[in-house]
């Protein structure tokens, strides 16, 4: 093809790598043990300060604080200035667009997609921060593009495609990666085919089907440059009522997926992946949710070595919110949770992960 692809499979990921190769970022500690295996990956002991506040500002726009807070349940992505980048209605009401500014969520002009599908994903090939939105009630899925100051919908087709998707950019290809499916809905049951998806900047073409994923929400995928594979991990089934928890492992190699089978998998969940440059570890952090309804009481934390999960135990975890997502912000060097602060209450809490242990910020 004339250009390079951009796969679109259901979840985040991509500008990390680039970042990792591109600024050379060095290693901090991350002070957390394994578990449950015998060995494990062990980062450095080399600390990177970190940026202050004034240092963040020149690296993405001057936008002004949003006097409401965004609410919990937004999507968390990277912006094409390198900070995190949530879409998020906050407790006004209003669906905005935010840039994390390493101390504060900066809020701008423009209004978010409607029906928002996936997390937002940075593509360095064309230097725009890409998203799905739509397939909700058998609509078909959108294509969008952020450049910086604007959402702008690409007249790309995705005829017969429906539901959740995941987006996933892998740096080993320069491919943006997308996992969904074809899904037909009735009262009582949900089906669906899988397929995964690649975008060569013009239009959208199958490059894998139903050996792909199944659908499912809750989880993102994230890019490994050590290991040099897009991984996927659990999340709930879209399919079933009610969903159920997932706690299977896959990895993209550019070409095909491999359902990887570890000894010991986490519990599956409200998961959410990123690869951290300052510890050079792919991190997992979930809230497993059983099927009696009830709400997570707390998260664990994990690695993946490209063959097997690790659990960690940072010195403090975060309170459990609705919605968690995790995002590497390049612009302030943070390692970001945002979370929802509970089911009455849905304003928005952040968290930095940095020194093995995990704080709230905001």
């Amino acid at each position: 093809m004339g250009r390079r692809q951009l796969l679109l499979v259901l979840m985040v990921v991509g500008l990390p790598v680039l970042a990792t190769a591109a600024i050379g970022l060095r290693v901090i500690f991350a002070g957390a043990s394994h578990t449950n295996q015998t060995a494990g990956p062990t980062p450095t002991s080399t600390v990177t300060p970190r940026p202050t506040a004034s240092n963040s500002a020149s690296a993405g726009p001057s936008l002004p604080v949003d006097p409401y807070r965004p609410q919990g349940g937004g999507l968390l992505g990277n912006g094409v200035h390198g900070n995190a980048f949530l879409l998020a209605t906050n407790d006004h009401g209003a669906n905005k667009t935010y840039y994390w500014d390493g101390v504060a969520w900066r809020i701008t002009s423009t209004p978010n997609p409607r029906a928002l599908n996936s997390r937002p994903v940075f593509d360095p090939v064309l230097g725009m921060t890409m998203m799905i939105a739509g397939g909700d009630m058998g609509n078909a899925l959108e294509t969008w593009q952020w450049g910086g100051s604007n959402w702008a919908m690409r007249d790309t087709s995705l005829p017969g495609l429906t539901g959740p998707a995941i987006l996933g950019f892998d740096a080993a290809t320069n491919q943006l990666i997308m996992t969904t499916g074809s899904t037909v809905s009735t009262p009582n049951s949900v089906t669906s085919v899988a397929s995964t998806w690649a975008f060569d900047g013009t239009k959208w073409q199958q490059v894998a089907g139903a050996d792909s994923p199944e659908q499912r929400e809750y989880t993102n995928m994230a890019y490994d440059p050590k290991h040099r594979q897009l991984v996927l991990f659990g999340g709930q089934n879209f399919q079933n009522r009610p969903h159920e928890n997932q706690t299977d492992t896959w990895t993209w190699d550019g070409t095909s997926w491999t359902q990887r089978y570890p000894a010991v998998s986490p519990q599956g969940g409200f998961d959410s992946l990123v690869y951290d440059p300052d510890t050079q570890q792919l991190l997992l952090l979930e809230a497993a949710n059983f099927l009696d309804r009830t709400n997570p009481v707390h998260f664990s934390m994990w690695t993946w070595d490209g063959d097997a999960w690790y659990q960690l135990h940072p010195a403090a975890l975060p309170a459990y919110g609705p919605s968690p997502q995790m995002a590497y912000d390049f612009a302030n060097h943070q390692l970001l949770l945002v979370e929802g602060t509970s089911e009455g209450d849905l304003t928005t809490q952040t968290w930095i992960y940095e020194a093995g242990t995990w704080k709230r910020v905001a």
